[in-house]
């Protein structure tokens, strides 16, 4: 969003024992009263030293952490820029003086990722669709008006470019697919305008859908920190990797309440490409209706209730009816990609190639079938 251990009896009890088997009775009557307390006193130092070891090993896990987190923060950083955006006109002469400061020039902060050297970048859509100025502001602290916009508002992407002379800090792309639940990312932006923040968190959940909203998608959730004015910016792997951008939060008080949403990068990689090369974002269908698989169907399948789509209604001369879809099919599989959720069909569809053949492989009366479907462009976004 934009800126608005064992007790001493129990050693003794353990070292008669030891003694009773090791020794002989009468030596076992000579020494056992002097030994017990050395016995005791060296399995005392034994405990301590496990303990001391096992502090000294969490804290060389903690310092390998913490490297960890420098390293990733260290790679990124560069990267992730600080979008300033005014609803309002001012006066370019006095600005370029210097004479309007921030809070007169801006009226909203949010953050992005540069994709490009040459100056591609990749922010929200609620991040610039207000605006009617753009400044983009470097980690250095330099300055460039932003150009050639060009967004998205159903996935809430856009991107821009900057000019500028020299080659720009890049990210580097990684691959949100490998992600799991429990893996620790980073947040990078510009919270409450506080430019080059990074945050740390797990991914709290994966394919989530903000049901209610006018976001097309599914997302990342984490409990690294989100708040206004990270909005655009970075979610990064340890390696430094871009897996995801920043894009809501869940909350009832506006700010941050540990529920965070990113757009996971193979999503945006596919947005940005389609933004580049047509201005807008082409997104197919094939012309059918699923939900979740009914119990009874699944139990007959023999497939979990998340093991696919349930086809409940076909359209008339569309590409599904064409390739031979049927109400009560099962779709468990699209262009290779696995369906285990309405959701997931959804997502996998929308991306398919415009007019050109994609496997389609479904469960018909418990035998697995393979379709073939050409689908066709959405009317609009």
């Amino acid at each position: 969003m934009r800126y608005r251990l064992g007790t001493v009896s129990r050693f003794i009890a353990q070292a008669s024992f030891v003694g009773f088997f090791l020794i002989t009775p009468h030596a076992l009557v000579a020494q056992t009263p002097d030994e017990a307390p050395q016995v005791t006193k060296a399995k005392e130092d034994d405990q301590v030293a496990r303990e001391e070891s096992q502090i000294r090993v969490s804290s060389v896990k903690a310092r390998d952490l913490s490297e960890a987190f420098r390293q990733a923060s260290k790679n990124v950083l560069p990267s992730v820029v600080t979008i300033l955006g005014s609803s309002k006109e001012f006066n370019s002469t006095l600005d370029s003086l210097g004479l309007i400061d921030d809070g007169s020039r801006f009226d909203s902060v949010g953050s992005g990722v540069i994709l490009e050297a040459s100056g591609l970048i990749v922010t929200n859509h609620h991040v610039v669709n207000e605006a009617k100025h753009l400044v983009v502001r470097l980690d250095d602290g330099r300055e460039f008006e932003a150009k050639g916009l060009k967004s998205d508002a159903s996935s809430d992407l856009a991107i821009l470019h900057i000019d500028c002379k020299s080659p720009l800090a890049m990210a580097k792309l990684g691959d949100s697919d490998q992600l799991s639940v429990g893996d620790w990312v980073l947040s990078v932006g510009s919270p409450f305008n506080f430019e080059q923040t990074v945050s740390a968190g797990i991914v709290s959940g994966k394919s989530r859908v903000l049901q209610g909203t006018a976001l097309r998608g599914q997302l990342l959730q984490t409990d690294a920190a989100i708040n206004p004015g990270n909005s655009g910016g970075a979610l990064v792997n340890l390696d430094g990797e871009l897996v995801g951008i920043n894009t809501a939060i869940a909350t009832r008080s506006g700010v941050f309440s540990g529920v965070g949403f990113a757009i996971p990068m193979t999503r945006v990689k596919w947005i940005i490409s389609e933004l580049g090369a047509f201005g807008k974002v082409r997104r197919a269908r094939v012309g059918l209706r699923v939900e979740p698989i009914p119990a009874n169907i699944a139990e007959e399948l023999e497939l979990p209730v998340r093991g696919g789509a349930y086809v409940t209604s076909v359209n008339k001369g569309l590409p599904a009816e064409q390739a031979g879809v049927m109400v009560g099919d099962v779709i468990v599989e699209v262009a290779g990609q696995k369906v285990r959720t309405k959701n997931d069909f959804s997502e996998i569809v929308e991306q398919l190639p415009i007019d050109q053949p994609s496997s389609m492989k479904i469960i018909r009366e418990g035998k697995p079938m393979q379709l073939e479907v050409k689908p066709i462009e959405r009317d609009s976004n």
